[in-house]
């Protein structure tokens, strides 16, 4: 069955026939945002809202059905949120603090979520800026509210009678209050942080195997670089391939979007992803790929192909070696160690390799793929059912 949200703009005895009620443009919007929408993917979109930490997104709020929740809103109890934010992540800090800091974080995702749906939607972003969280943050203050016009919403929803604000007020502060958890676990995230901490060590791992030399100019935008092992590769005049923090802008700043977009799209949490950092090796053919290739000690591996737009590689994983960056480290190792273990002064961070030929460079359309992945969790993020009736009120009236 097609959401309660399709009826209304196409009415509820014929899903075909546009209601009358609803203008064309109000139908034209909602066709344009949510009209890929199909039974098969709304039973794929249920399944991943009902699992952790995707249910933030989930239009039926959870959080309001949530037996702990729900005593600490009834007994006006402020523990339950103390120790889910001071005693979880701000030890150290005061109550005030803790939440100030789960506040901020709150805001940081908000902001790139907002800034992501701009880029991808920019006659349409309005209808989706999600409010930040102002100052000063009480968490039960919030979530009481929240509750009393989800309550609301349900009982008009029962009597038919249309308060799509009072749904979208209590979703919105249930999703707040669980992207600010979300933040904060991507935040402590060992893998997040070992992305970016090692990766001039991982840079310069791969300029020690490879003997990277004699670039010259191979197109405008291309130089050619020459490898010990025979093989020529293609990067800038000064970097022979291309690296990044998958996660992570040029100033070490966390990419929220970026990695909730990636966890939405494998359906898994953030301590599973592993894939934080990206190599890109653009090589002459296929057959130089598989000569690269066998260099390699592989793991997980997978030969991309897509259609739309038209793209090819080989992907990945492999771990480099980099050493811990901490002297005390090893004179603590030193001092106390009892069993010699040499390789406990290194980690391997997990390493995303991509191999691309000559030909599948000139044809790549990164823009477009990137639309194209947020156009698949965008229905997720902003469930047609909260939105479509804000929508359809604000053209209609």
């Amino acid at each position: 069955m097609r959401s309660c949200l399709a009826e209304q703009v196409y009415g509820k005895k014929n899903l075909n026939t546009p209601n009358r009620n609803v203008s064309e443009r109000a139908v034209n919007v909602y066709n344009e945002l949510y009209g890929n929408l199909t039974d098969e993917l709304e039973e794929i979109h249920k399944r991943i809202l009902g699992q952790y930490p995707f249910r933030i997104f989930s239009p039926r709020v959870p959080l309001f059905k949530n037996r702990k929740i729900v005593k600490a809103i009834d007994e006006n109890d402020l523990t339950h949120f103390i120790r889910d934010t001071k005693d979880d992540f701000f030890p150290d800090k005061s109550e005030e603090e803790a939440f100030e800091g789960r506040r901020l974080a709150t805001n940081r995702i908000i902001k790139d979520m907002n800034e992501l749906c701009k880029t991808n939607l920019s006659e349409y972003h309005h209808y989706f800026t999600i409010p930040k969280v102002n100052a000063p943050f009480n968490p039960l203050e919030m979530l009481r509210e929240a509750r009393e016009k989800y309550e609301k919403a349900i009982f008009a929803m029962h009597r038919y009678s249309k308060h799509p604000e009072l749904m979208y007020d209590a979703f919105n502060a249930a999703r707040a209050w669980g992207l600010g958890y979300l933040t904060l676990m991507i935040d402590e995230s060992p893998t997040i942080f070992n992305s970016v901490e090692y990766r001039e060590a991982i840079k310069n791992s791969l300029w020690q195997r490879f003997e990277f030399k004699n670039p010259h100019q191979f197109s405008e935008n291309l130089f050619s670089w020459d490898t010990k092992f025979g093989v020529r590769v293609y990067g800038t005049e000064k970097e022979p391939f291309r690296q990044r923090a998958k996660i992570h802008d040029d100033d070490g700043k966390i990419k929220y979007h970026s990695l909730l977009m990636k966890m939405t799209l494998n359906k898994q949490p953030v301590e599973k992803i592993r894939d934080t950092y990206g190599i890109e090796f653009i090589l002459e053919n296929e057959n130089d790929t598989r000569r690269l290739m066998s260099f390699f000690n592989i793991g997980r591996y997978e030969h991309v192909v897509r259609e739309d737009p038209p793209f090819s590689c080989e992907k990945f994983s492999i771990g480099i070696a980099a050493r811990v960056s901490n002297p005390s480290s090893d004179q603590q190792y030193n001092q106390f160690s009892t069993i010699k273990m040499p390789l406990t002064k290194y980690i391997r961070p997990e390493v995303e390799m991509q191999l691309i030929t000559l030909k599948t460079f000139s044809m790549k359309d990164h823009p477009q793929y990137k639309k194209q992945k947020y156009l698949k969790v965008f229905p997720i993020w902003y469930p047609d059912s909260i939105y479509t009736p804000l929508i359809v009120k604000s053209i209609d009236g």
